[in-house]
């Protein structure tokens, strides 16, 4: 997880596949990763790019939650 959370880190938007596909696992092994971090406080899920465009390749390459809007996590600092 600490891979995980280290791209977190980085700021980039991830979509579950494509986090599943740079770790070779599943989708829903990510997601069990990433619903236990947000259990825990580790990070919090965020929706919209924060960088006000529509769906941007080039800061919004994750997948669109079903809001419609790129979904991304942020580290929360304890």
């Amino acid at each position: 997880m600490t891979e995980l959370l280290d791209l977190i880190r980085e700021g980039r938007a991830w979509s579950i596949e494509d986090l599943a596909a740079h770790f070779h696992t599943t989708p829903d092994d990510i997601r069990r990763q990433m619903e236990f971090l947000e259990h825990t406080g580790c990070i919090r899920r965020v929706t919209g790019c924060g960088h006000n465009c529509q769906g941007c390749a080039s800061h919004c390459s994750a997948g669109i939650n079903p809001d419609g809007f790129p979904a991304f996590w942020e580290i929360l600092e304890h």
